[in-house]
């Protein structure tokens, strides 16, 4: 008799024990969506693009609509061309690629090489990519231009007017050996 109680002792406290974690993870889950909804609405913002497409030289307001279209449907694109898509979201060609500038920006979307004069954006290949994780700890220590090319060699000159072409370093723009970074970027204090 006392073996039959330890199982069923057992067997009820197992239940609970997989009912409380199962109910657990299903609030943590809808916190973490809800959290994930709210920042995702944040960044979508029109003045925000509007901040950031400042920063690449444009004057100009994307409807959150358009914002969020593109948000949905680009990722899924393997190759992209840029006149049909921005005459698809009634934007210039140019306001496109900053648009998806902005949403890699916000990692909401992985980084595409854009080939302006190709009309194409694709994947990043992987050549591109050691090049990016090369110089990423210097683009987020917001370093100059002559001390990356101190420490990397005038191969730095090549290779990051490479990345800044290519759009492959969102919130960050290389002119005339100056690097300027965006300012209200997700790795400042506030």
């Amino acid at each position: 008799m006392r073996l039959k109680g330890f199982f069923i002792t057992t067997i009820i406290f197992t239940v609970f024990y997989i009912l409380f974690f199962y109910v657990f993870d299903k609030i943590v889950l809808a916190n973490e969506q809800k959290r994930n909804k709210k920042r995702i609405d944040s960044i979508l913002d029109e003045s925000r693009f509007s901040l950031f497409a400042q920063f690449y030289g444009l004057n100009t307001v994307v409807s959150r609509n358009i914002l969020e279209r593109i948000f949905n449907e680009v990722p899924r694109m393997p190759s992209i061309s840029i006149s049909s898509c921005s005459s698809n979201y009634q934007i210039t060609p140019y306001e496109f690629i900053v648009a998806v500038v902005y949403l890699e920006y916000y990692h909401l979307m992985e980084l595409k090489e854009v080939y302006f004069d190709g009309n194409v954006m694709i994947p990043v290949r992987q050549n591109n990519l050691s090049l990016i994780l090369k110089y990423q700890p210097f683009f987020v220590k917001k370093t100059v231009y002559n001390d990356i090319v101190e420490n990397i060699g005038q191969s730095a000159i090549r290779e990051m007017d490479s990345l800044n072409q290519l759009y492959l370093i969102p919130g960050v723009r290389i002119i005339n050996s100056q690097i300027y970074y965006y300012v209200g970027d997700i790795n400042e204090d506030k």
